[in-house]
């Protein structure tokens, strides 16, 4: 702590950053300002420095670098066993906590032994944990966070706020987030990872992706996020970002709001999808891939494309092709329907929907765009109808489901 006094002394103060301040109002709006705040991460990081620099200190800092849990700290995190490693893996990390648990340079010894036994504890443990943060684009939501499975969705604070939606003490900042709105809530969970390995696996990606996957089954509306936030919750290692250089941006004037009486059935759907999320993807995958990316367009013809591709890739298997259009549709109908009239209804709108579909790979101009909405629309729901049935009844094998709407057909032959 004389170190770090000094280190105060000497620049005449505790180091001070400009920060945004985010004020909310009742409407959901909100006024940027900006304020300044001790920059304790600097002033640990400068301290650190000092420490190890520090010819008075060299005998100290080498005696704990020989020290058998300080040096295999280390290597587990890549770095070398020397000083500035020290200074940055533990020193920094220890100051920072210290500083923040007092909130300034007055020492206080019960956070000290506090932060002292976390970091024995980290040192005699094996892994790393991470906070993975993805905020979520054209989401809403009433309550301020609800738990679904591993994950938290929660409404962000005025920090967050600002950090998420890159708004900096320049009021300037936020033309870049005014034209396709701001992010309010985020999706969160805590990740643990042996030392030394990446904080985010694939498995780990793959849990975020059936997330929001699921989330568009549950409820209409185009909704995503295109970067995962790595922080870590232990000792080491920096804040990272993953994700796309080509980022998505959601529909604007389709906002996604996950309703209370939704909960139970996201929460339903998650538990179905831990028990096939880290095993062979289903059959039909790549038509919620597809199912997806549809929800997310903003033009219709390319959103009825994709509905289309999403179908065949779960109907069409030994279609030919000059029955494509009679045999998918009464597929479809028997698949979800389970009454003559409902199922002559559903084989109406695939087949109105396919010939749309035609038409728009093949060039042709001047649909009706009415029409073509209702009918991307009504794609959607059948679409999104037929892939929560595989989520629900857990339908394995696409050859077997053939088999039974094969068997439905001939059994009860759909009105011609």
């Amino acid at each position: 702590m004389s170190v770090l006094r000094d280190s105060v002394l000497r620049r005449g103060g505790l180091p001070q950053r400009l920060v945004p301040k985010v004020e909310f109002g009742k409407d959901g709006s909100f006024s940027v300002g900006s304020e300044s705040k001790p920059d304790f991460r600097l002033l640990a990081a400068t301290t650190a420095l000092d420490f190890v620099n520090d010819k008075t200190n060299e005998a100290l800092t080498n005696g704990l670098l020989r020290h058998g849990s300080i040096a295999s700290l280390l290597k587990d995190k890549g770095a070398s066993v020397v000083p500035m490693a020290f200074a940055y893996n533990i020193l920094q990390p220890m100051i920072t906590r210290q500083l923040i648990m007092q909130d300034g340079v007055e020492f206080k010894e019960a956070e000290f032994e506090s932060n002292y036994k976390s970091f024995e504890d980290y040192l005699n443990s094996e892994e790393d944990e991470y906070l993975l943060s993805a905020p979520l684009a054209n989401f809403a939501m009433e309550a301020d966070m609800e738990r679904v499975g591993p994950f938290n969705i929660r409404k962000l604070n005025a920090d967050e706020f600002a950090v998420y939606n890159g708004i900096a003490a320049d009021s300037d900042s936020l033309a870049r987030i005014f034209p396709f709105g701001h992010l309010r809530f985020v999706l969160e969970m805590t990740a643990v990872v042996k030392r030394g390995f990446p904080a985010l696996t694939q498995t780990h990606q793959d849990c975020f992706w059936w997330f929001v996957a699921i989330m568009k089954l549950t409820e209409t509306g185009s909704v995503g996020f295109d970067t995962i936030w790595c922080r870590p919750l232990s000792w080491t290692g920096m804040s990272v970002r993953v994700g796309t250089a080509y980022p998505r941006r959601r529909i604007v004037g389709r906002p996604y709001t996950l309703q209370s009486q939704s909960l139970p059935r996201l929460r339903h759907y998650w538990k179905l999808v831990e028990q096939i999320a880290e095993k062979q993807p289903p059959f039909w995958k790549v038509a919620l891939q597809r199912f997806c990316d549809a929800v997310d367009r903003p033009r219709p013809d390319e959103a009825l494309v994709d509905y289309w591709i999403a179908c065949e890739s779960l109907f069409g298997e030994d279609v030919e092709f000059g029955e494509f259009a009679y045999r998918l549709s009464l597929r479809i109908a028997h698949f979800l329907g389970t009454e003559p009239v409902e199922r002559k209804k559903i084989r109406a709108t695939v087949k109105e929907a396919y010939r749309a579909r035609g038409l728009l790979l093949h060039g042709a101009r001047n649909l009706d765009q009415s029409k073509l909405m209702a009918q991307t629309s009504a794609m959607e729901e059948i679409t999104r109808e037929a892939l929560c049935k595989c989520l629900k009844d857990q339908i394995q094998s696409r050859d077997e489901m053939i088999r039974q709407i094969e068997a439905s057909i001939v059994g009860n032959p759909a009105p011609q």
